[in-house]
């Protein structure tokens, strides 16, 4: 190729480096085991969990001074937002001197991030990076005659060397196994509850490179990534090298579902996994594929998806497919089906069909780790209810499924009397409820709250289903219905009383279980002060001791204080620094270890953990909330301590994510 004109004499630089300072990282061993028992891979960690620490040089070139001299893995020029050019022209210097002249084209504009995310609003336009591994010069010509930034990354030496292993899944070296410098992310990417399809790209150039260039390369796409692109991090979930090494790719991608900016709007919906090189007249070496396919089926067995099939996902928004826009795409599908891109380069495009077989080795929930979890909230209610509890009930609770409060208190007085807490439609009652009531026939049904939360017509149909009476305790407010409850199930002199903020829910669904096993009420309180109607309730039941849910100012120091005045014994106040650990930390105050059940519940919302608390109570276990989509480290904990016999999911899918389900085995006795 011919030497692009250039207008003046060129000037040469050499650059000043710029190095990143170290930062080290949080070990994902114990969660990425846990996914090995899942047909996860191996997880390579051999460099020692040190980052590699990235020299990263920014020049702007012009047609005066077009080249810079630097050593680099990697280049890539950064353009004026409103800049027209479709291409630059680029060549490298290596150790045989200079290459040919290479046009490299702008990036595709469907690559990167869902329009409207954060990490969006930081995108810059940038060309595709040129892959060099071990180059020392640069020259670029811009066909304008403008400026333009050139980012010279040099990735270091080391990292990656994966170790060996007996199994046939593949190796994932670890970011902290391929020194990735997370200075240089800037964000917590969001998780996901798992993907519906798998989306194969290439990163274009660099077919050559030796296996000890490759942690480099790897190093050097993070970098571009995130200094070039502007991204918060690594756009992939997972990278391949043409000796079928696998890397992970943006921070999380080995403990659940991750989004990441690899497929501009279905990166909330897909996972992408890219091959290093490029591949529109050549194919990836057998063992990249064979790389390629292994992640593939491990990823999609984790969320029971087919890999011959279809998904349906919804645009976030791209230059293909319009924001909102349904399509129907190959469940494995090449960049350029979602976006207007040639990735992953028509060679490759061509034999995606390799990847496109059923799952070699499908993973179910272990069966003592059951979900219960229905069409919609009231099925679930209804559900968690059969299982725990047989009829005839002595008594069943019905509070509105709309709303948390009443509810909250009522779970320990429903376990504490041996009935279920169901939830209805504050209007209507759900035919699921009304089967789950024929078939408890329980003696009595207390509903919970005013007509204004279950409406009186709804209270007059429950009379059916009972062969006693309906008794509704409600009050003024949440506070007076939460004080009734209290005293229409425990006696005076209760052993303990349970008070939580009546604002939020987290707290105080862990808390029915516990105060249903230690025989007392759960009562609500404002953050601030005791309302007078669970002062009066208080000084009724005088326990011995108060156990407060959650830190300051949830519930404030002042309440804990004017709280001592009505037990004969102790205050305690459980919380830790979020729901979760609060959550954890009540169930390690109350529970022994090997309990004969646990009860699992997102954090984030309530209709599901509203009747599970009570089932859990009744059966003598915890209910736990955690992260919908990662376990937390909180539950995880307090499960390995507590080692049940059993863990019952609330919620359908993905309400709680089928991966966080699968991961659940492993802390069974």
């Amino acid at each position: 190729m011919t030497r692009p004109p250039i207008h003046h004499s060129p000037g040469t630089r050499r650059a000043t480096r710029r190095r990143m300072t170290r930062i080290a990282r949080f070990t994902t061993g114990t969660l990425v085991g846990s996914l090995a028992l899942m047909a996860a891979p191996v997880v390579s960690t051999a460099s020692g969990n040190q980052p590699i620490e990235p020299t990263i040089v920014e020049e702007v070139v012009t047609p005066d001074e077009p080249t810079v001299v630097a050593d680099f893995d990697l280049a890539g020029v950064v353009l004026d937002a409103d800049s027209t050019v479709e291409s630059v022209e680029v060549r490298v210097r290596g150790s045989d001197g200079w290459g040919e002249w290479t046009t490299v084209p702008v990036a595709d504009e469907d690559s990167g991030p869902d329009p409207g995310s954060a990490e969006y609003g930081q995108a810059r336009k940038v060309t595709e990076p040129v892959l060099a591994a071990g180059s020392t010069e640069i020259e670029v010509v811009v066909p304008d005659g403008s400026a333009a930034e050139v980012v010279l990354i040099d990735g270091g030496t080391g990292g990656g060397g994966p170790v060996q292993s007996a199994s046939a899944a593949p190796t994932v070296v670890t970011r902290e196994a391929w020194g990735a410098d997370d200075t240089l992310k800037n964000c917590t990417p969001n998780t996901l509850p798992g993907y519906r399809g798998a989306v194969v790209h290439h990163t274009v150039n660099a077919n050559t490179y030796t296996r000890a260039q490759a942690p480099a390369l790897v190093r050097s796409i993070y970098a571009w990534h995130t200094t070039g692109n502007g991204w918060c991090d690594m756009g992939y979930q997972f990278l391949v090298d043409r000796f079928g090494t696998v890397y992970e790719g943006r921070d999380g991608a080995l403990e659940g579902g991750v989004e990441g900016a690899q497929s501009m709007g279905f990166n909330a919906q897909t996972f992408g996994v890219s091959v290093i090189g490029e591949f529109s007249t050549e194919l990836p070496t057998p063992e990249a594929l064979a790389a390629v396919d292994s992640v593939i089926q491990w990823q999609l067995t984790l969320d029971d998806v087919d890999p011959t099939g279809v998904t349906d996902l919804v645009s976030a928004g791209n230059g293909k497919y319009p924001e909102g826009r349904k399509v129907t795409l190959p469940t494995v599908m090449g960049h350029r089906d979602n976006g207007q891109t040639s990735c992953p380069g028509d060679a490759f495009y061509a034999i995606l069909d390799i990847f496109r077989k059923p799952l070699a080795d499908p993973v179910s929930p272990h069966p003592r780790t059951e979900r219960h979890g229905g069409k919609d909230r009231y099925a679930t209610s209804a559900q968690i209810s059969g299982k725990a509890f047989s009829g005839p009930a002595p008594i069943a609770y019905v509070a509105s499924g709309a709303n948390f409060p009443d509810a909250l208190s009522g779970a320990s007085a429903a376990a504490t009397m041996g009935g279920p807490l169901l939830i209805t439609h504050p209007t209507r009652l759900p035919a699921e409820i009304a089967e789950e009531l024929t078939r408890l026939r329980p003696r009595q049904i207390v509903v919970l709250g005013s007509s204004s939360a279950v409406s009186d017509e709804v209270a007059e149909e429950l009379r059916a289903f009972t062969t006693g009476e309906v008794v509704r305790l409600g009050g003024a407010d949440r506070y007076e219905t939460s004080a009734m409850v209290s005293a229409y199930a425990f006696a005076p002199g209760a052993r303990v009383a349970f008070v939580a903020t009546g604002l939020n829910f987290p707290d105080a669904l862990s808390g029915g279980p516990a105060a249903a096993v230690l025989g007392g009420p759960l009562l609500l309180t404002r953050p601030s002060s005791v309302p007078p109607v669970i002062a009066d309730e208080l000084s009724r039941l005088r326990p011995e001791r108060i156990i407060v849910l959650g830190s300051h100012p949830t519930v404030t120091d002042e309440v804990v204080a004017t709280l001592s005045d009505y037990a004969s014994g102790e205050v305690i106040r459980v919380a830790g620094a979020s729901r979760y650990e609060t959550s954890a930390l009540l169930s390690e105050s109350v529970f022994p270890s090997g309990v004969p059940v646990v009860y699992l519940a997102t954090g984030r919302n309530f209709p599901d953990a509203l009747s599970g608390a009570p089932a859990a109570g009744f059966l003598g276990g915890p209910l736990l909330v955690s992260h919908p989509n990662i376990l937390s480290a909180a539950a995880a904990k307090e499960l390995e301590r507590l080692r049940p016999a059993r863990i019952v999911v609330l919620g359908s899918h993905p309400t709680v994510s089928r991966r966080l389900h699968l991961e659940l085995a492993q802390y069974l006795r």
